[in-house]
């Protein structure tokens, strides 16, 4: 399933290596771990039972300057499975040591 989320910041990638002879293939590897974790979130529903708690830990990364909001996205795809609840609880802020940027580590909680 494609989520405008993930082709916009996989646009942006591309765009930010089109003018070199490397990294071509950040795009789709952006595309695809975010669809494989689509899958596992819904191979997790089916096995969840009703108002059970699921817990990821994630953070957001950077590439080229450009911020990948992984816990928003990982949000999003709950909610378009069907989990009843998705948000975020923040862990901890860290820096991007390429970008000098607060990148956000965070709990995605979801909820069947």
């Amino acid at each position: 399933k494609k989520f405008k989320s993930v082709q916009e910041v996989a646009e942006r990638i591309g765009k930010a290596l089109s003018d070199k002879n490397w990294g071509f293939d950040y795009p789709k590897m952006t595309r695809e771990y975010f669809g494989g974790m689509y899958v596992c979130l819904k191979e997790f529903y089916k096995v969840m039972k009703k108002d059970s708690y699921n817990l990821q830990v994630v953070g957001d990364q950077t590439y080229k300057s450009i911020v990948i909001p992984v816990g928003k996205i990982f949000v999003e795809m709950a909610k378009d499975i069907g989990y009843s609840d998705a948000h975020i609880k923040l862990f901890r802020t860290r820096r991007s040591t390429t970008h000098d940027i607060p990148l956000p580590e965070e709990i995605v909680v979801i909820k069947k």
